[in-house]
């Protein structure tokens, strides 16, 4: 798969050093696919370069995680990625790797250990990487943000990455930790959507809808985007560069009247 180290050759961080780097960054090659998430992995390499983490990336070296080819269907390709990728992480001697595509983290938690072969590291997703730095006191957002904000939950840190993978232990999704960082940051009123967490609505672009059922996507994004509006916010964050695009859109479509943040961006800028 030449070419999907592109996306971490574009973040500002060291490479891991084997043996001696033991948090990995991940930078998932959606950033090289989809304009809307170049950032994703710029983002998260400035919050933890802030908090003093010694993290590196795979840059070249970095392969698909293989949930293109298992959401296809191509059983074959996503087990020969899942393995390469196993070994790899494994002969590194990382011990934490930190995902940023929700994508990436729903397979290397979910599908990963269905594969058999013995995993040697810890899979975190950025947002509760980044939570626990905040809680820590590593991070410590100054600046205020005032506005009303809710939180629209993607389907593969929440009811994907949450139930159905072997070895886990509570059966829950990625809910509580972009709460938090919300919380913490100075000057913003959190309300919720009426349905959200395991309850959450599709943003409309997931299982490669937008490809297939263009109509039906839009519309399920603007079903969101009312939702959304009738908590009284003024603003909409998420964590997926499919849900900013499709609901990007949909407020769009709808004057836009909405703001919408990718969560760490917006806790970055208070920083």
């Amino acid at each position: 798969m030449k070419g999907l180290g592109e996306a971490a050759r574009a973040t500002p961080a060291p490479a891991v050093t084997p043996g001696k780097t033991t948090t990995l960054l991940f930078a998932g090659c959606g950033a090289m696919r989809d304009p809307s998430a170049e950032n994703l992995p710029r983002t998260a390499f400035k919050l933890l370069q802030k908090a003093g983490v010694d993290v590196g990336i795979l840059g070249d070296r970095e392969r698909c995680c293989g949930n293109p080819s298992l959401r296809l269907g191509d059983a074959d390709s996503f087990l020969a990625f899942a393995k390469e990728n196993i070994k790899s992480f494994n002969n590194l001697g990382v011990e934490t790797i930190v995902t940023v595509c929700p994508f990436c983290y729903s397979t290397f938690r979910r599908d990963y250990p269905e594969v058999g072969d013995e995993m040697h590291f810890k899979v975190v997703h950025i947002l509760d990487y980044v939570d626990q730095l905040l809680k820590q006191g590593k991070l410590r957002p100054k600046k205020s943000a005032d506005m009303t904000l809710t939180w629209h939950d993607p389907c593969h840190l929440g009811r994907i990455s949450g139930y159905g993978y072997a070895g886990c232990n509570d059966f829950q999704g990625l809910y509580e930790p972009p709460r938090d960082i919300i919380k913490a940051i100075p000057g913003i009123k959190f309300v919720e959507m009426d349905r959200n967490k395991d309850d959450s609505w599709c943003c409309g672009a997931g299982g490669w809808m937008r490809h297939g059922y263009l109509d039906f996507a839009q519309w399920t994004g603007d079903e969101r985007i009312k939702e959304a509006k009738s908590t009284g916010a003024e603003a909409l964050a998420t964590y997926c560069y499919h849900c900013e695009e499709n609901l990007g859109e949909a407020i769009g479509r709808d004057g836009g009247k909405m703001k919408l943040y990718n969560v760490l961006d917006l806790l970055l800028s208070t920083l």
